[in-house]
């Protein structure tokens, strides 16, 4: 599975496959729950509970480019 773009504000995964899955939890450098702004990691699943047993990835933050949406 390929990660196209991010969109941080609306927390959404724009997958290759023109799929969107729901970022469940943005993390901080110490591994904590934080705002997405503040995020170096985002979890990353087919839904946004966290609970339910479904393919799950995390992706760095610092691999993708920031680019400003009009």
């Amino acid at each position: 599975m390929a990660v196209e773009a991010i969109n941080r504000d609306a927390g959404i995964v724009l997958m290759c496959d023109g799929c969107t899955w729901p970022v469940s939890v943005w993390l901080d450098d110490d591994g904590e729950e934080c705002e997405s702004q503040d995020a170096i990691l985002a979890v990353v699943g087919p839904c946004n509970d966290k609970y339910r047993k479904e393919f799950w990835f995390t992706l760095e933050l610092s691999d993708f480019q920031s680019v400003a949406v009009q």
